[in-house]
């Protein structure tokens, strides 16, 4: 049930998100001083935005097809088994590839300069084995087709003699700049294959073109090391990852820096622990809603707006649907 709710608010990401994110204007990645605290409520009247319901002719009748979820330059791409491409302007959704060499469920999902990414998970057979590979697709050779291109792989994981001692399920992912402007991949969190490992932590690569090691970075704060967290609410606003709540009963959020590479606490998420939540950012300001109450065992279609300079939630418009 918990993996089909998933699937629910990836879709439902998908139908409504995509309208209210055309409100988005393109942002110059900047590093800004998040230090500034306040009691004051955020004014989101300013942004003058309002849920408009877009397509509801999902290519598919199982909502079970999407695993991972992504957007490049104003399209939604996702899928499982097959990939999908949404273009919220034509409101229209077609099918662009076959995942093939690629499939795998609980993956992570990343895109860059017309390439889409997808990586770890585990398997889709019986066996179930998790994973620790990526693969690429480039937007800009047609006929489209995934290419495997590295693992997840440390320094120190090969030191230890297992290749693939870092694969993993249900991971986080985001992509940022560093001091010299160019954007690095960072993966973490989720649910490692080796009980001995640190589920906070997390890895940067900054080559996302070819195959080599990846560099450990900062872990996410945890009072135990192996207090794991799995789908996690994650938006970046000027270069600055957020990231917070996920399973299970986590209520806490912190803000990532690359260039200082530390995690610093922000306030506290005011809704309660959630988990499979969909975020995203519009004009500096993230939104994090559509998410699953573990005390309520109920889906919620409440969101809440983030201001980083505040430091301060705010509720914001609920999505006008209703889950379950």
């Amino acid at each position: 049930m918990m993996d089909l709710f998933k699937k629910i608010l990836l879709a439902l990401c998908i139908i409504f998100c995509m309208a209210r994110c055309t409100a988005c204007n393109k942002q110059s990645i900047k590093i800004i001083d998040l230090s500034a605290k306040g009691s004051k409520k955020i004014d989101l009247s300013k942004l003058k935005l309002k849920w408009t319901k877009k397509t509801t002719a999902l290519p598919f009748t199982n909502i079970a097809d999407i695993d991972v979820v992504v957007t490049l330059d104003g399209k939604a791409y996702f899928g499982k088994d097959k990939l999908y491409q949404y273009g919220p302007e034509a409101d229209q959704c077609q099918e662009i590839a076959d995942n093939g060499y690629a499939l795998r469920e609980d993956a992570v999902a990343l895109a860059h300069a017309g390439k889409i990414y997808i990586g770890l998970g585990k398997k889709t057979d019986k066996s179930k084995d998790k994973l620790d590979d990526f693969f690429v697709l480039d937007l800009g050779t047609f006929p489209y087709d995934w290419k495997r291109i590295f693992s997840l792989e440390t320094k120190k994981s090969k030191k230890k003699g297992q290749p693939n001692y870092l694969k993993r399920q249900w991971a986080a992912a985001f992509m940022l700049q560093d001091k010299n402007g160019t954007m690095n991949a960072y993966v973490g969190l989720g649910k490692p294959e080796f009980t001995e490992l640190n589920y906070q932590s997390f890895y940067k690569k900054s080559d996302l073109s070819k195959a080599g090691d990846w560099d450990d970075v900062a872990a996410l704060p945890a009072p135990n090391a192996h207090d794991y967290r799995e789908f996690p609410a994650i938006f970046v606003i000027d270069n600055i990852a957020y990231l917070g709540l996920g399973f299970y009963n986590h209520e806490d959020f912190y803000k990532y820096n690359p260039i200082a590479d530390i995690w610093t606490a922000i306030a506290q998420f005011p809704g309660g622990p959630r988990y499979y939540p969909v975020a995203f950012t519009i004009k500096g300001i993230g939104f994090v809603g559509l998410s699953h109450n573990p005390a309520k065992g109920t889906g919620s279609n409440m969101f809440y707006a983030y201001d980083p300079v505040l430091d301060t939630w705010n509720q914001a418009d609920n999505l006008p649907a209703q889950l379950y």
